[in-house]
């Protein structure tokens, strides 16, 4: 069984790819970026463009959570929000 969604990720603060109350039962996720900018991905709010893992518009990636806590991203140069356009799936642990 999977959980999956979507959401706008924010140039102006960082974002909770997936939701508080699946963050304790996902372990992988696959984030797809489909808005027309970059956006960073990171374990926490603190992610920023110089730390976060790149993921260029138009692409996807897979990422392991090892710990409860999200999956968080910031856009590179504009919000990410009409429509929301990071989309994620998640395997339940």
């Amino acid at each position: 069984m999977a959980s999956y969604g979507n959401v706008a990720v924010l140039a102006s603060a960082a974002t909770n790819i997936v939701p508080t109350n699946s963050t304790t039962d996902i372990g992988a996720v696959l984030i797809q970026n489909r808005g027309p900018n970059s956006i960073y991905i990171g374990n926490d709010n603190s992610v920023t463009t110089s730390t976060g893992l790149e993921l260029a518009a138009g692409n996807a990636m897979s990422y392991r959570r090892n710990q409860p806590g999200g999956v968080w991203a910031r856009a590179a140069t504009a919000d990410q929000v009409s429509p929301a356009d990071t989309r994620w799936v998640g395997e339940l642990r």
